[in-house]
């Protein structure tokens, strides 16, 4: 496809079906870089600007409008959630915080609600579920829980239902679980069903 400005670990994505939007990260300290693509057209990233704090290990959801990058760590764990508008370029806004502080977590969104789970929250491993309403800002609400406590993990999503998938469990204890909700609806996680391997560090 091509390649991206800098070599980076540890961000996170934002898209609508035009554009991609990386953020934040390790360049071997933390950064808040944003650089994106799109999506149509294979070439090297370009610059977009700046999230409001340097980090790494955060996660992201997005509508077709905006994108909102949450949590991290950068110098600490950190509540952070900023949001940009995907298809003009420039740095992103402070859009609230998290009920905790969010690393190493994943998210899953449809067109009004980000929902975003699967993280240690400073605290320990979390099996914690929070969700955002995208287009409003302001801070994480609680949306329930997972099946099992992890950090991690991956996010897959249509405009309906979100798979949380994989994860760290702690004591090199690693997971094939896949976990499923609605995302318009808040409640617990049920199981999906268990990938062909356990794993964490996944992406979707």
């Amino acid at each position: 496809f091509g390649n991206l400005l800098t070599n980076i670990k540890q961000w996170a994505g934002v898209s609508t079906t035009s554009r991609g939007v990386f953020g934040g990260g390790s360049t071997g300290s933390d950064t808040n870089i944003m650089e994106y693509v799109t999506i149509a057209t294979p070439a090297n990233s370009t610059d977009f600007g700046d999230l409001t704090v340097a980090r790494r290990g955060t996660a992201g959801v997005s509508s077709e409008t905006r994108g909102v990058f949450i949590g991290g760590y950068g110098g600490g764990f950190l509540n952070t959630m900023d949001w940009i508008t995907i298809d003009t370029t420039g740095n992103a806004t402070d859009f609230g915080n998290t009920l905790s502080t969010f690393y190493h977590g994943a998210g899953v969104s449809n067109d009004t609600r980000g929902v975003f789970s699967t993280a240690y929250i400073g605290s320990g491993i979390s099996n914690q579920i929070q969700y955002i309403t995208i287009a409003s800002a302001g801070d994480a609400t609680d949306f329930g829980d997972l099946t099992v406590a992890r950090q991690q993990g991956a996010g897959v999503h249509n405009d309906t239902r979100g798979v949380f998938v994989s994860g760290y469990e702690g004591s090199s204890v690693f997971t094939n679980t896949m976990d499923y909700i609605t995302i318009a609806t808040t409640g617990n996680a049920t199981d999906f069903g268990d990938l062909s391997v356990t794993r964490h560090s996944a992406a979707g």
